[in-house]
């Protein structure tokens, strides 16, 4: 059998690692029955690492990777984008391959809302009442600069990006991802 270490983060950037035993006729790819098979058998166990930030999770999780390996990335990404870029890259500067999926719900990307209404903080709690007419311009302009951004930062240092609309199972989007990615190799 052939060891697979997946990492996980939780909401606080508490880091998790899934250990999975694969047979070698079993090893996950490009179908998506054979990834959820492997997740199935996952069991979760505390990596021991709590950081503030994505960026300082990833770079403690870039360090701890020892031999070099498939990154993927599955996340909102919200955090300081310079930061979170030069840990993407620390995952290259390491060998490693790394896959980036942006998670952001299709309401992120183009604020449809007319009404006022009130916005609670799904991390912290905290609420405000707001009319959305008077900042959509501007949350998309600053959307849009952090996308690019992160985007660019990961194509400079030829990190594969994908945005991946939360309307959608993020199955949906690897499973794609991975075949597109085979395909692409032969």
């Amino acid at each position: 059998t052939r060891g697979i270490e997946i990492y996980y983060l939780d909401e606080d950037h508490e880091r998790h690692s899934l250990d999975v035993a694969a047979r070698e006729n079993d090893v996950p790819r490009a179908e998506l029955d054979a990834l959820q098979r492997t997740l199935a058998r996952l069991r979760v166990s505390e990596a021991g690492a709590h950081s503030k930030t994505l960026a300082s999770t990833l770079h403690e999780l870039a360090e701890s990777i020892k031999r070099r390996s498939l990154v993927i990335v599955i996340s909102d990404l919200f955090d300081d984008p310079d930061e979170l870029v030069g840990a993407l890259k620390h995952f290259r500067h390491k060998k490693h391959d790394v896959i980036v999926f942006q998670t952001l719900d299709p309401a992120e990307l183009t604020f449809p809302f007319d009404d006022v209404s009130r916005i609670e903080d799904m991390e912290t709690g905290r609420e405000i009442t707001s009319d959305p007419r008077a900042f959509r311009v501007s949350y998309l302009e600053e959307l849009e600069r952090f996308l690019q951004i992160v985007r660019g930062g990961c194509r400079a240092a030829n990190i594969d990006y994908e945005i991946a609309e939360t309307n959608l199972d993020i199955g949906t989007y690897l499973g794609a991802y991975l075949a597109k990615r085979q395909n692409i190799r032969r």
